[in-house]
């Protein structure tokens, strides 16, 4: 999941370029790039934000970059993660925004969260595997 998003979040930039209409808030046509909990100035300020995908070769870069990489931590023999308190915080908190979108009017991130909640997860710990 977060590799598509990757992807798709390098992509930005060249649609910005292209299809300049896009950037200012029109509607994209269907079969074309869109994220969903992602409007325009969310877009701007991820790309922004990120200042060129390109020096970026793995998602897991960015996540660490945008301080949305889970941190492990051991407590005896139980295996838990906590959140990441740094990393850039301008990034993180429009991931969350997205992430919180996402848990209000997607299907597939809604089922996620519910398969999460099912498997004794607590609502941040959901949250965290959706962003």
């Amino acid at each position: 999941k977060s590799r598509q998003a990757f992807e798709r979040l390098r992509q930005v930039p060249r649609i910005v370029e292209q299809r300049p209409e896009e950037a200012l808030g029109r509607p994209a046509k269907s079969g074309e790039m869109s994220i969903v909990g992602v409007g325009p100035l969310t877009a701007a300020k991820l790309v922004g934000e990120v200042g060129g995908i390109e020096r970026f070769t793995r998602s897991a870069q960015l996540a660490a970059h945008a301080g949305i990489a889970c941190i492990p931590v051991w407590t005896g023999n139980r295996e838990r993660h906590r959140l990441n308190r740094g990393g850039n915080r301008q990034i993180n908190a429009a991931v969350h925004r997205v992430a919180l979108t996402q848990a209000r009017m997607h299907p597939p991130a809604q089922a996620l969260l519910k398969r999460r909640k099912q498997a004794h997860d607590t609502r941040k710990g959901a949250m965290r595997v959706l962003k």
